[in-house]
């Protein structure tokens, strides 16, 4: 009895360890490789939405915006010093639409009085589309 013990207190020991090991590398520079280059952010800084400008420019080594980060849940920042920083999201925050990168903008705004009449809500999204 003690020997599966041990042996079980082994397996989930070993288990735990596994799981904390990151094998998949998402901070990893695999997505670099397949860039389209054909696809890419357009706007400027100044055109993203509001809680990824305010979090730009609270870098203080943001020198631009990297306009090929093509996954859709980061933002990735050049800094002055040649390196990057990489800001991961838990959802989306871009989309791709005719090959140029859009970001999602969840900022919301009062529907006016004559869409009031056919619709059930208060408020809409600013620019985003609803997909």
């Amino acid at each position: 009895m003690h020997k599966r013990c041990k042996f079980v207190s082994m397996l989930i020991i070993f288990s735990l360890n596994l799981s904390v090991l990151n094998l998949g590398g998402y901070a990893s520079n695999n997505h670099i490789q397949n860039v389209d280059y054909n696809i890419k952010y357009d706007g400027t800084v100044e055109e993203l939405p509001e809680y990824i400008y305010k979090s730009y420019k609270a870098n203080e080594k943001a020198e631009s915006l990297d306009v090929y980060d093509q996954n859709l849940y980061s933002v990735t920042t050049n800094n002055n010093d040649g390196t990057k920083t990489i800001e991961l999201y838990q959802t989306p925050i871009k989309y791709i639409e005719e090959d140029e990168i859009k970001f999602i903008d969840t900022a919301i705004e009062s529907i006016s009085v004559l869409e009031r009449v056919v619709s059930k809500y208060q408020y809409k999204c600013e620019t985003t589309p609803v997909f």
